[in-house]
């Protein structure tokens, strides 16, 4: 047999509010809401904020950090994260959208192990790229570097750099980075940048990969130009569950 509780409050033992039941059916808990057995939900959550001792789902994103300037105004030469990287995590997303000042300069990225503050990794520091051009059907490829203190992702074979195709227009950088604060492995990265030519319209695709050939911890990341400021930025840095 089934009942019926017909209720618009629910009290303590204190007499103080603990559930508020609306004509709606909405529910409404003025203190911390405990359930043991979980919350089956086949509805929308529309509010409120997921708090840091949640654990979410393998392979989720959980944004860590971030920086918007939208001042053109206020050129920086470079943008750092300092302890964006720690044991939390072991791989990581990096979502950038960057505006630059000056031509012929190419994106690259710095790791650090200052903590709090910027210290180079090192001059170990290996990167390669392959590039696609719309107006063109050939991949060009960069062998870029070695044993040098940043990842160079920004090369254009085709007579332009980076910039002077993404020169006061927009550029899309999506990054990997796997392992960085882990001192018994390699830091590696893997990058893809799409920037607009200015002398056509077509699209120039960087794809890049570059590992940190030393066993350090890795606590932040730096960008920056070889030449040049950055004058906006819209940069978010995420970790992924693992």
């Amino acid at each position: 047999m089934s009942s019926i509780i017909k209720v618009g409050k629910l009290q303590s033992s204190t007499g103080s509010d603990a559930v508020t039941v609306a004509d709606s059916g909405a529910i409404t808990a003025n203190g911390a809401l405990t359930a043991s057995g979980g919350i089956a939900n086949a509805g929308t959550i529309s509010a409120g904020t997921i708090g840091n001792s949640v654990t979410m789902p393998s392979g989720s994103y959980e944004l860590i950090t971030s920086s918007l300037d939208t001042n053109t105004s206020t050129n920086q030469p470079q943008v750092d994260f300092h302890n964006c990287f720690s044991s939390t995590y072991e791989s990581y997303f990096i979502d950038l959208q960057m505006v630059i000042s000056d031509n012929e300069s190419e994106f690259r990225v710095y790791l650090s192990t200052g903590g709090s503050s910027y210290v180079n990794a090192g001059a170990n520091h290996d990167s390669t790229m392959e590039q696609m051009y719309t107006g063109n059907t050939t991949h060009a490829h960069f062998a870029g570097g070695q044993n040098q203190t940043f990842w160079d992702w920004g090369y254009s074979s085709w007579g332009t750099s980076h910039s002077s195709d993404a020169y006061e227009r927009p550029f899309k950088v999506r990054i990997f980075v796997d392992f960085p604060y882990d001192n018994t492995k390699d830091t590696y990265g893997q990058a893809e940048l799409l920037f607009p030519h200015s002398g056509d319209g077509n699209l120039l695709v960087n794809k890049g990969g570059g590992n940190l050939d030393t066993n350090v911890s890795v606590t932040g990341i730096r960008f920056a130009m070889s030449g040049g400021d950055i004058k906006t930025h819209n940069i978010k840095v995420y970790g992924i569950r693992a």
